[in-house]
């Protein structure tokens, strides 16, 4: 046993269900020809008389129980399995659908001679005259058409029983898909804040531009009174009033008295008689 094989044996060993797994290219190629060739099986009865290339009787889209049977039965069934083995990305899957092509393409080779026996009714005989064109016909129909389905299904069945390292790597990138959406699943999820803007409310007209009142000049103060200012109170008013008069009275009396003080003639005069 070589150093690679051990090493291939131990990533196998390490990824679940890496037997399981294969990439979806290895049997697209099979599939799509499966499926056309189904869909020419089954649809080939119907549009043959077009162009004078039918069975008995030659009238296109006439629907009889042995076309139901020995073509567009086993014409479904090759095209469902090539779409299967196109899609599918598991080996068990895809080998199921294989089997069930190479079931389809061998009903094609021995339906025709099992169908008296059978009693699903008779398929008819060729509308062609020549030998070549009649043995055409029967290639077409039937015995060609169910040997290249068989083959086709037995490729891909090969090709899937198959386990090599383009496997491994498919397998190890869909574990690898599967851990990381489990991880995003796994984390909590943090709602949002969304703010919720009230809706403004109406404003009449009449108080959308509200009108500026004019300063009021306080008394006693200089200057007219600051928009926004607290003016002053009756009270406070009274008081710087009386302080005003108080004030001049007393500026006054000073103003009396003082110039008597610089006289000394008025000083003597005023003094009262003893």
């Amino acid at each position: 046993m070589t150093t690679e094989h051990t090493v291939t044996e131990q990533r196998v060993a390490r990824v679940p269900g890496s037997r399981l797994r294969v990439p979806r290219s290895r049997g697209a190629l099979s599939g799509a020809l499966l499926a056309l060739l189904g869909i020419w099986g089954a649809i080939v009865p119907f549009v043959g008389p077009y162009f004078d290339f039918a069975f008995t009787p030659d009238n296109a889209w006439t629907w009889t129980s042995a076309r139901g049977w020995l073509d567009v039965l086993p014409g479904c069934v090759a095209l469902v399995a090539g779409l299967v083995i196109l899609t599918s990305a598991n080996r068990v899957v895809a080998g199921t659908a294989a089997w069930f092509g190479v079931a389809a393409g061998g009903w094609f080779v021995v339906g025709p001679q099992l169908a008296a026996f059978a009693g699903i009714g008779s398929i008819g005989i060729p509308t062609q005259t020549g030998s070549g064109m009649i043995a055409l016909e029967w290639l077409a129909y039937f015995y060609a058409l169910g040997a290249v389905i068989v083959f086709f299904s037995a490729t891909a069945l090969g090709r899937l029983s198959v386990h090599g390292v383009a496997d491994l790597r498919a397998a190890e990138r869909y574990e690898a898909t599967r851990v990381d959406a489990g991880r995003v699943e796994a984390q909590p999820s943090v709602p949002t804040a969304t703010a919720t803007v009230p809706p403004a409310a109406a404003v009449p007209p009449a108080a959308a531009a509200p009108v500026a009142e004019p300063p009021r000049e306080a008394p006693g103060s200089v200057g007219p009174t600051a928009p926004g200012s607290v003016g002053p109170t009756e009270g406070e008013q009274a008081r710087a009033s009386a302080r005003e008069r108080d004030g001049g009275a007393h500026r006054r009396f000073l103003h009396a008295h003082g110039n008597r003080a610089s006289d000394p003639v008025s000083a003597t005069d005023d003094r009262p008689p003893r």
